[in-house]
Order: C-alpha cells, then sequence, then structure tokens
C-alpha cells in the first residue's frame, strides 16, 4: 500500500492497534485477482468478508 509505513509510523505513535491483513489476502488468492478483493483503494464484498472476519477474530482474542 502506498504510504504504508508513513501511515504505520503515525499510528504505532497514536497507539492505535493495528491489523495486519495481508496473510489473510494472500491466502485467499488476492495476489492473482486483485478486482475481486479490491476495487478503488477499497476492498469488495469479498475483500470485506476477510477483512470482518480478521477483525472478530482479533477483538475475540482480545476479550479472552
Amino acid at each position: 500500500c502506498r504510504g504504508a509505513p508513513s501511515r504505520f509510523v503515525f499510528v504505532k505513535r497514536a497507539g492505535l492497534a493495528t491489523l495486519d491483513t495481508s496473510a489473510a489476502f494472500a491466502s485467499a488468492g488476492a495476489n492473482r485477482d486483485t478486482d475481486a478483493y479490491f476495487v478503488a483503494g477499497h476492498y469488495t464484498d469479498r475483500g470485506n468478508a476477510i477483512a470482518a472476519k480478521l477483525i472478530a477474530d482479533a477483538l475475540k482474542a482480545a476479550k479472552d
């Protein structure tokens, strides 16, 4: 993602939590069919489903 390193520095300094989704998207094959997961810099329905599962899992793990 363009500009990601500078954004991550800001986020880290602000003490905000982050979630690396790259492995899940790679595992789903997003690198072979980018348009199925991303459009105009945003997630498609399929991309949102992956991100939502990761977020839900992370929230559950943080709660436990």
